[in-house]
Parts: C-alpha cells; sequence; structure tokens
C-alpha cells in the first residue's frame, strides 16, 4: 500500500513539472498542453489507479474481521475484534461464544487469580474477575462494548472434591470453567468417570495434582504473544481447597482439577466472552 502511494505522489509530481513546463510563458503567450500529451497522463494515472484498487483488494483479503451473522462464523474459526485474536467455541443464535486463541499482550492482565478475601478464593472475589471487567473491557472502543453481552455465570462445585464454586456473577467478560473447557476443547469422559491423572501443579517445582491428560492436550495448550512460548491458563473452577487453589489448564494442556495456589502468578488469563452477532 504504501509503495503504490509513494509512487503516485512521485507521479503527481512529475506531471506537476510537465504541466508547469508546458505551460511557462513564452514570447508573452502561454503554450497549450497537446492532447496526446494529456491522453498520455491520464492512462499513466488510469494505470496506477488500478494497481492501487488491486492492493487494496489484497490487504481486504489479509484482514480477519469479525462476521456480521451467525451464518458466515463457525466453530473453530479464528476472527480479529478490537486489538486481539479469538477462537469462536460456540454459536449459538445471534451470539457467539469467543476465547483468546493466546494470551492477550495486554499488561491489565499479569496478574495472579487471588482473591480480595483471605479466607475464601472464588471467582466472584478474585482479582482477575475485576480486572477483566473494568480495565480490559475499557481497551475496547464503544462500537464493540456495545457487542459485548452480559452473561450470566454460573461457576459448578469443583467436580471431583466437591469444593464450593462461589456464587452466580453477570460478567462482560470471564473464564471458562472446568466442564467448559472440557466441552469446548474436547471431552474424553474422563471428567464424568473421575479417572484421574497425575499432572504437573504450580507454586514450587515438582509439584503434582490430580487431573486429566488426554489426547486433547494439544487442543488445550495455548501461546504467549509476546514471547511465542507454552504457559498454563487460569480456569474460574475452584480446586481442592476453596481458600487456596483454582483450577487450570497446564502448559502441556492437561487439566490440573485439584487447582494450583491462586497467589501464584504462575498461569496466564484467556478471557471468553458471548459476542452479539449483528
Amino acid at each position: 500500500m504504501k509503495k503504490v502511494f509513494y509512487l503516485l505522489l512521485i507521479f503527481i509530481c512529475i506531471a506537476g513539472i510537465c504541466l508547469f513546463t508546458a505551460c511557462n510563458e513564452s514570447d508573452g503567450k502561454t503554450k497549450n498542453v497537446s492532447q496526446s500529451e494529456l491522453d498520455k497522463l491520464q492512462e499513466e494515472l488510469d494505470k496506477l489507479r488500478e494497481q492501487l484498487d488491486d492492493n487494496n483488494e489484497k490487504d481486504k483479503g489479509n484482514d480477519t474481521p469479525v462476521s456480521n451473522n451467525n451464518t458466515s462464523m463457525s466453530v473453530g474459526d479464528i476472527i480479529k475484534f478490537g486489538d486481539f485474536e479469538w477462537r469462536v467455541l460456540d454459536v449459538e443464535n445471534d451470539k457467539a461464544l469467543l476465547i483468546s486463541e493466546g494470551f492477550p499482550r495486554n499488561e491489565i492482565l499479569s496478574v495472579g487469580f487471588t482473591s480480595a478475601d483471605d479466607e475464601i478464593i472464588t471467582w466472584e472475589l478474585s482479582r482477575v474477575r475485576q480486572e477483566l471487567n473494568s480495565r480490559f473491557y475499557d481497551v475496547f472502543s464503544d462500537s464493540d462494548k456495545k457487542r459485548i453481552a452480559d452473561t450470566t455465570v454460573i461457576t459448578p462445585d469443583n467436580p471431583w472434591f466437591g469444593t464450593w464454586g462461589g456464587n452466580t456473577t453477570t460478567d462482560k467478560f470471564f473464564l471458562l470453567s472446568i466442564e467448559e473447557v472440557v466441552q469446548y476443547f474436547g471431552d474424553s469422559g474422563q471428567l464424568q468417570s473421575g479417572q484421574s491423572s497425575t499432572v504437573a501443579g504450580a507454586g514450587f517445582i515438582g509439584a503434582e495434582g490430580d487431573g486429566i491428560s488426554d489426547q486433547y492436550n494439544n487442543e488445550r495448550v495455548a501461546y504467549s504473544e509476546l514471547t511465542g512460548s507454552a504457559r498454563g491458563w487460569w480456569l474460574r473452577s475452584t480446586g481442592r481447597q476453596v481458600n487456596h487453589s483454582i483450577a487450570s489448564v497446564n502448559a502441556d494442556g492437561s487439566i490440573n482439577i485439584s487447582g494450583s495456589g491462586a497467589a501464584h502468578n504462575s498461569h496466564s488469563v484467556r478471557p471468553a466472552f458471548w459476542l452479539i452477532l449483528d
């Protein structure tokens, strides 16, 4: 695009010089530019315009805009919304469930899960919920904000340990639950059967936890936009202990259902939300 702009600018300058030269005064009279010269200049200008149109079409083909209707948006699509890339997890009527494709390059999300209450750590009371629905939400334009739906977020109790999931909330952005990450990224039946795998924990070297490690691990792996490396990401479900741990997806894609220490800034954040389709 820039190349065409510069070519057009150069052409205009050359054309101006030619016209100035042709129209300079000689013996008190002004020389007229011949029709053939004007036709030649017009021909060159038309060529540049045609090249500019071709480049515009190519640029459009490289964009990943948000679809305007649910017929053109499918599960698995990667779209651009705001300044971030999102993966389509579900499409229902006039809305689509999106999750960030990787970890958005945004310092607002560089936080631990942590809670305002040291005795109870739930999604409702978490710092990451506050940040997502205030400062991160404010990153979006007014027109984009109108397309981010209010969502009633229910967090079930931990399916293996029965730990209380916390109160129902209403949010613009949220994190997936254990049940949702299994639903949308692949279900091997391990969650329902309760067949536990030993998975990596967090908080100290060599930590281990109870969780799910199956053929869908690779589907759940997410990468940093900044470093390109894989990293674990928080879920909103509580872990084994309501005052300490939060469930998560590890860097290798396994699900840590017993949870990681919420006070540790050991995982990243993959925001999710329901997009209102035009």
